[in-house]
């Protein structure tokens, strides 16, 4: 009965948006209607089975010559729109792994090969796993990568790839200027909105991370920074934006 269930949610999500699109000023520029849409397609992909498996055998694809990164081998003939038959894998999940004070090589190594795999994904592929919350990960023995739950995944044509490259790489190397023209890029922009107190504000964050080393930089501080400044000068990034963002974070 889920499925019900979930597009009876679904429809007063729309209804919802419609409203505050028409009605609520404050709201009007992060175009609730546009955020829900995109959020009812990925959770119908998420109901299909047989979606997800032929994510999982495009993954297996893509990282087919990795040993570090492992997903679960599918049995297609076992499988349905509303059954996924899939390899067990005997590791532990992330959410469960107890960090011990001091050195932890082991898992420095795991985290290194985690996130190699996830900017091979966007930036070499295009086709990217959008839900790595530590549920969905699982050391695997020899430190390999183990990756479940392939229903949430998005794609990525050439054009926003580049164009998210250049806004970490010019917000990793603190050059506000061109985070300005890339954040201006990508997203809608009210004509209320002022690219000059964009910039300065944008300016304003970089100088945060000046006095800090390329590789001592917390991306993950600096995309959610750079988030609530884009939200505070009013800007709509595309879901698709926000979500590959929340993801690299």
């Amino acid at each position: 009965g889920i499925e019900s269930r979930v597009e009876a949610d679904l429809s007063m999500l729309a209804d919802l948006a419609a409203l505050a699109e028409r009605h609520v000023d404050d709201l009007k520029p992060y175009h609730p209607v546009a955020v829900v849409g995109q959020f009812t397609k990925m959770m119908r992909a998420e109901l299909d089975f047989l979606r997800e498996l032929r994510n999982i055998q495009q993954f297996r694809q893509n990282f087919a010559a990795d040993d570090t990164v492992h997903f679960p081998v599918p049995y297609p003939e076992l499988c349905s729109r509303r059954v996924l038959t899939m390899e067990r894998l005997e590791g532990v999940l992330v959410s469960q792994i107890k960090i011990l004070p001091g050195p932890n090589p082991e898992m420095d190594e795991f985290a290194r090969r985690g996130a190699n795999m996830y900017l091979e994904m966007i930036f070499r592929d295009g086709f990217y796993h959008a839900d790595p919350h530590p549920g969905n990960l699982m050391l695997l023995p020899d430190g390999v990568v183990g990756v479940l739950d392939c229903g949430m995944v998005q794609r990525l044509d050439d054009d926003l790839r580049e164009a998210i490259e250049d806004l970490l790489l010019a917000a990793v190397h603190r050059d506000p200027q061109t985070v300005t023209e890339a954040v201006w890029d990508l997203c809608t922009t009210p004509p209320t909105t002022e690219r000059q107190r964009l910039q300065s504000d944008i300016t304003e964050l970089v100088t945060e991370y000046a006095a800090e080393s390329i590789g001592s930089v917390n991306v993950s501080a600096l995309v959610n920074s750079l988030t609530a400044v884009i939200y505070e000068n009013r800007l709509f990034l595309p879901p698709g934006v926000m979500l590959l963002l929340r993801m690299l974070g």
